[in-house]
């Protein structure tokens, strides 16, 4: 590989580097994949799983999720909570749902509200195995909780199998950044679900 090609990929590095940490442009970008909150009373709330810890408990976005589609749940906008993700048969741990389940039970909720949904491991896997669970009970309309960044293909991902999707977005659906840390950080993230919007309309999935 000649100097100059080292030299210009270099400068390419750095200018993404710096553009991504000093200015606001992760947080453009950021924009079109946050949906608008949609706090509306629904059938059902869905909250997706954010993973696991090593001891199996609920992380760090998983335990945002479930306490916000608990708080949800208290303010009276839907009778039932589904809690979305995990299959220990394949990862041999315990799944993200059954580990929001163990949050919900440390604090206070009757088990008989919640609907654990424990074999899928992608956000598409969600969306199918909730329509299998939830079509049988009639349950068309539900509020969708995951993180800002995630909302936007799992909306679509719940659409294409027929339910009428209330976005909930933790965190208000917060995403800005003011930090150079923060915004390198938001800047992967950004490219992680732009590639995965893009896999996802490749295979169907929304």
């Amino acid at each position: 590989m000649s100097r100059r090609i080292v030299t210009a990929l270099l400068a390419a590095f750095l200018l993404g580097f710096f553009t991504c940490t000093y200015t606001p442009v992760p947080n453009w970008l950021a924009r079109p994949l946050v949906v608008e909150a949609a706090l509306e009373a629904a059938q059902a709330i869905v909250v997706l799983g954010g993973g696991t810890t090593p001891d199996n408990s609920a992380g760090d976005s998983s335990l945002r999720r479930v306490v916000y589609g608990l708080r949800l749940y208290r303010r009276g906008l839907a009778p039932l909570v589904v809690l979305s993700g995990g299959d220990a048969s394949r990862t041999g741990r315990l799944g993200e749902a059954e580990a929001m389940a163990a949050v919900a039970a440390e604090l206070g909720f009757p088990p008989d509200i919640l609907v654990l949904e424990m074999s899928s491991m992608r956000t598409a896997e969600n969306a199918a195995r909730a329509a299998e669970m939830l079509r049988p009970r009639g349950i068309r309309r539900i509020l969708l909780v995951t993180t800002p960044l995630h909302t936007r293909r799992s909306v679509l991902a719940f659409q294409r199998h027929g339910f009428e999707v209330l976005p909930a977005p933790t965190d208000g659906g917060q995403h800005l950044v003011g930090n150079a840390l923060g915004r390198l950080f938001l800047a992967h993230q950004v490219t992680y679900e732009a590639a995965a919007l893009l896999l996802y309309w490749f295979k169907g999935w929304i």
